[in-house]
């Protein structure tokens, strides 16, 4: 929940309903909160930026959409997941496309090749 009264990026993080438990149950929404992004601060200070299921989504398709992705597309992801592009700019991307990913489990300089064959 944003908080006004803060510092930009300000946020409490609390459940709905009782004991930990959602108030709703089921499938997200697309206007629920999905992830909170983590800002670098390159232009002010970092701050928690509250992104939606729809935000993500629509983010996913518009880079499959520009870089022409299709479900005979294999990603090959060197960047973490934590990592904005690797989540967004390759992962789910390539998933809305009906693609397919690797992900390596760290970055490994001398192995991208052959990954990659």
């Amino acid at each position: 929940m944003p908080q006004p009264d803060r510092p930009a990026g300000s946020f409490r993080l609390q459940t709905p309903g009782a004991g930990g438990v959602p108030a709703a149950g089921g499938m997200a929404e697309p206007d629920d909160v999905a992830l909170l992004l983590h800002t670098s601060g390159t232009t002010s200070r970092p701050k928690l930026v509250p992104l939606s299921q729809r935000n993500i989504m629509a983010s996913a398709r518009h880079i499959g959409a520009t870089l022409a992705l299709t479900a005979a597309d294999r990603c090959l992801n060197i960047m973490p997941l934590f990592h904005i592009h690797g989540l967004i700019g390759a992962v789910l991307s390539s998933l809305a496309a009906g693609g397919s990913v690797f992900c390596t489990p760290r970055l490994q300089r001398a192995q991208v090749l052959r990954l990659a064959r």
